[in-house]
């Protein structure tokens, strides 16, 4: 019994060695019991179910459907880069898409994993892009544009967010609103919290009203090069090095 949690990996495409080290952590997962949570912004942008990126992650949904052969179930938490994605992966049987969060429970263990893009409720010009996004009309758009426009809108838009982002030394200013959200779900009775979105490789012992948990941030695997990995152990996830792409 294996749970393994990635995010923000924030694959750029078919050669990005980082694609290759999740194919082989797809690869990996040895069948019955194992569990894959994938939660948000895997890849840099894949939006809805056009042929322009099943073409080229196919190596990804194939690896999703031999490891959903051997009996490892997945779940896709989708993120700010990856969204609308249901129907990409309709008819694979075992691989659930999630809007926003996943309950599991393993062990006896309770676990609660999202993104994290809907932790800090102050960042209310994403929000309202995000909400844009998941809108009705977005939906439209997305169902009527050309994906090769999908594609071009899209890395425009990844490339000014990076090169609009401010490097921060420091504790991460947004550390104590993902605490203060952890202990909510712990205090609501999950013994783990796990999130993404932040980039923020951190963790942390929580109590609440007599109750102790423990939250993650998965972190930037791209700078971190970890992924998250928990076996039933008392001491919870551990950090584990992202397979090398040779």
């Amino acid at each position: 019994m294996r749970l393994s949690v990635l995010s923000d990996l924030h694959i750029k495409g078919s050669e990005d060695p980082f694609y290759r080290s999740l194919l082989r952590v797809i690869g990996t997962a040895s069948g019955e019991g194992d569990v894959i949570v994938l939660a948000g912004d895997i890849f840099d942008l894949f939006v809805g179910n056009k042929p322009v990126f099943i073409r080229r992650y196919s190596d990804f949904i194939w690896a999703c459907q031999a490891a959903l052969q051997r009996g490892v179930q997945i779940h896709y938490i989708e993120g700010n880069h990856d969204f609308l994605i249901r129907r990409a992966f309709r008819k694979m049987d075992g691989l659930f898409v999630h809007p926003q969060d996943v309950s599991l429970q393993m062990d006896q263990a309770r676990f609660f994993i999202a993104h994290g893009d809907l932790v800090d409720r102050s960042d209310r010009s994403y929000l309202m892009l995000r909400k844009l996004f998941r809108s009705v009309a977005m939906k439209a758009f997305v169902r009527l544009a050309p994906g090769t426009v999908l594609d071009a809108v899209g890395r425009t838009s990844s490339r000014h967010s990076r090169s609009g982002r401010k490097k921060i030394s420091g504790t991460p200013p947004k550390r104590s609103v993902f605490h203060a959200f952890a202990c909510e779900r712990i205090r609501e009775g999950y013994d783990f919290v796990v999130l993404g979105h932040s980039h923020d490789a951190d963790e942390s012992s929580l109590a609440v009203d007599g109750r102790r948990g423990r939250y993650y941030n998965v972190g930037y695997p791209r700078v971190h090069g970890t992924y998250l990995v928990w076996t039933g152990a008392e001491n919870g996830f551990r950090r584990e090095p992202l397979p090398s792409a040779t």
